[in-house]
């Protein structure tokens, strides 16, 4: 009886080895037989050229700013290159120390579309701000002119907390 057993179990090892076999020479024989057009491990695309620039001849040096006073500055931005894109005009490198930075108010104004607001902080971004407060479409060989305005607001509130503080940033798209 000990004979049978061993028997057995000889016999159901190698059934179950004889499956696992055919099985791996079929999983075998599908995954080699498998093709791939072209050499299998290349692909190509092609990105939009874009060429634009964004010109900025009016530098900006003010000093002793008080409130009521405002200033302006013209710039442009010229899409050279061979399809329309989208983009948003921001300040760059931005930084604002002032207390009460509703006090600072723009206007970006270009063709027929005009773009208001103060230089509020946000902490999502702190070294950007977007002037635009909608994406913009520049068609190939367009130019659009901005005009950018920023005023002091004159409050009738104490404003001395804000002597001597500063905005800065550079004009950038994206």
């Amino acid at each position: 009886m000990d004979a049978n057993k061993k028997m057995i179990i000889f016999s159901v090892v190698g059934v179950i080895l004889f499956i696992a076999a055919v099985a791996a020479a079929s999983f075998a024989f599908y995954t080699s037989t498998t093709k791939t057009e072209g050499d299998g491990a290349s692909f190509e695309t092609t990105t939009k050229k874009i060429s634009s620039s964004l010109k900025d001849d009016n530098a900006i040096n003010i000093t002793n700013m008080i409130p009521g006073d405002s200033f302006e500055k013209t710039f442009t931005l010229t899409n050279d290159g061979e399809t329309e894109f989208t983009y948003k005009i921001i300040l760059s490198d931005y930084t604002n120390n002032f207390t009460k930075p509703d006090d600072l108010v723009y206007t970006l104004t270009t063709d027929d579309k005009v773009s208001t607001g103060t230089f509020t902080k946000t902490e999502d971004s702190p070294t950007e701000f977007e002037l635009s407060k909608e994406t913009e479409t520049i068609g190939v060989g367009e130019t659009k002119t901005y005009t950018l305005k920023i005023e002091y607001k004159n409050t009738e509130i104490d404003q001395k907390d804000d002597m001597g503080k500063t905005i800065s940033g550079k004009l950038y798209y994206r």
